[in-house]
């Protein structure tokens, strides 16, 4: 499951709540809690980008900061230090903080993948007893 990487886009509604399209996805990441003793870290790797409304400082990104926290707690580890916030009162749509976040995220992302092949590869060789000479 190293291999695995998740990137969410989350827009905060209401007070800093997850929207109606979140909710199925938070309830999952509820019943993994309720329903694994203890979920340790699970090998994936994830990031979260906040679209929140800066005027709203304290709900700002709440969103993401529920679902990089839940991701947290259901086994993933972060990519990057917390979210990455866009703000749509700066830019109506913050193309140029989601392209910022793209650009740093990248070479983690390589990274990851690339070990993810190298084990693959060293996993598929065979042992030296089974080579035939």
């Amino acid at each position: 499951m190293a291999d695995k990487i998740v990137l969410l886009i989350m827009s905060s509604t209401g007070q800093g709540d997850i929207p109606a399209s979140g909710l199925a996805f938070e309830g999952m990441c509820h019943d993994v809690l309720a329903n694994t003793p203890s979920p340790g870290n699970k090998g994936f790797k994830f990031e979260v980008f906040g679209n929140g409304d800066g005027r709203y400082s304290n709900t700002y990104n709440g969103a993401a900061l529920k679902t990089h926290s839940l991701m947290k707690k259901i086994g993933g580890s972060s990519l990057m230090r917390g979210i990455w916030q866009g703000d749509a009162a700066a830019e109506p749509l913050p193309l140029r903080s989601l392209s910022s976040w793209w650009e740093k995220l990248q070479p983690s992302i390589n990274d990851v993948l690339s070990a993810s092949v190298e084990a693959s590869v060293q996993g598929s060789k065979p042992a030296e007893d089974t080579i035939q000479k």
